[in-house]
């Protein structure tokens, strides 16, 4: 196991619905060093993302798996989910309480894939509690263990939070 911490949130573009980011990785088994990755991000706004990824070896199937598994769905079964997100549903009802994103690593920062022993092939499916912070997700990459949760708790100072840390489970 080993934690995870957002570095930064380099830009946000609310009209194209992407997110920016660095993201380190401390405590890594195979390298001496941590491992910071920077990241894309794609918001589920229902006009520029939806929640089905159409790509990066996801199918309609993959995204019911995991996004069913995210507080934000949680007591609805895979059928209302996709007839939520076919007919809009969840424009008003999931974004008012969660932001729901994809995150995908898209390179090594400070290491090569080789020397860390990890790899940037598969992308997170992500929720974030407005209320609060919260942050959860499950990773997909076919080619490593299926469902790895992310939970990250923001972490407060003077009255907000400034950085938050996930850790895997």
């Amino acid at each position: 196991m080993c934690d995870i911490q957002i570095q930064s949130i380099s830009a946000v573009d609310y009209n194209a619905g992407v997110v920016y980011g660095l993201m380190e990785a401390m405590d890594v088994p195979m390298s001496t060093s941590s491992v910071v990755t920077s990241w894309e991000g794609e918001v589920i706004d229902f006009e520029n993302y939806t929640l089905w990824t159409k790509k990066w070896a996801a199918g309609t199937k993959t995204d019911l798996d995991h996004w069913k598994r995210l507080e934000a769905f949680q007591g609805m079964d895979e059928k209302h989910i996709a007839k939520g997100a076919k007919s809009g549903k969840f424009r008003g009802h999931i974004d008012q309480k969660y932001i729901l994103m994809r995150w995908k690593e898209k390179c090594f920062v400070n290491v090569s894939e080789r020397t860390s022993g990890l790899t940037i092939a598969g992308f997170y499916y992500v929720s974030m509690r407005r209320a609060d912070g919260y942050v959860e997700g499950y990773y997909h990459d076919k080619q490593s263990t299926p469902f790895q949760h992310l939970s990250l708790n923001p972490v407060y100072e003077r009255g907000g939070f400034y950085s938050s840390i996930f850790e895997v489970a």
